[in-house]
């Protein structure tokens, strides 16, 4: 892996066969309902994002994607589109620097009054956005750590932060989601991912102090922690 590269955690087909499909249960539809709420995805324009987003659709949402590219993935975000017009939702893409404050609260802003003239409601994010790097400790350069902490750790900050104060602005007891990994918790014996794994490590208690913070205008924040994946 190249020094800096993103993470492509999964791709998803332009179009999913219908046998693999699981029909969603109508019960279950009522409980995990996101109807009429609109939902920001960092980390949106491929892999993990577009997944997460196709998600929301699914269970009546909007969605808006961030990313640090300039286009999402080409076939991924086809077949998203798809998806959303099949199921009358809205679905749009910025690109953004998540770690880069000013244009992340711009953004952000821009997102909370669309949402209000299109008549859904800001209800959330999912902080998706993150990098990665296998690199030995002994080796590590210290701007490729401080890039790392930047965009994992700053950015998921800054998300959660601007998320938060609309939420609390309109009166909203929304979501919060951070992607963490079961990296910051455990070390994955051969894998040179020091730095990465301190950021996912910040990003859990992260969590866990917004949560006392800001738990009586916003419904807890919630840390997700996936696991690595053999292809």
């Amino acid at each position: 892996m190249s020094p800096g590269a993103i993470v492509n955690d999964l791709s998803l087909p332009a179009e999913i066969p219908e046998s693999q499909q699981t029909p969603a249960n109508s019960s279950h539809n009522a409980l995990f309902s996101l109807s009429n709420k609109l939902i920001v995805i960092t980390g949106g324009g491929r892999g993990l994002g577009i997944a997460l987003a196709a998600a929301v659709l699914d269970a009546g949402g909007h969605v808006v994607c961030l990313d640090v590219l300039k286009a999402p993935s080409a076939a991924e975000w086809a077949a998203l589109e798809k998806t959303a017009k099949q199921l009358n939702r809205h679905l749009s893409y910025h690109e953004c620097d998540i770690a880069d404050e000013p244009m992340l609260e711009k953004i952000m802003g821009e997102i909370d009054r669309d949402a209000e003239k299109e008549g859904a409601q800001f209800y959330g994010v999912v902080a998706c956005a993150g990098v990665q790097q296998r690199i030995p400790a002994v080796d590590y350069p210290q701007a490729d750590f401080d890039r790392i902490q930047r965009i994992n750790v700053t950015g998921t900050f800054l998300t959660a932060k601007h998320t938060a104060r609309i939420l609390i602005k309109n009166g909203v007891r929304g979501s919060i989601v951070l992607i963490a990994s079961m990296s910051g918790q455990i070390a994955n014996r051969g894998l040179a991912c020091s730095a990465y794994n301190t950021s996912k490590a910040a990003v859990q208690q992260m969590c866990r102090s917004l949560a006392q913070e800001v738990s009586n205008a916003v419904n807890r924040p919630h840390a997700v922690l996936p696991e690595r994946r053999r292809g």
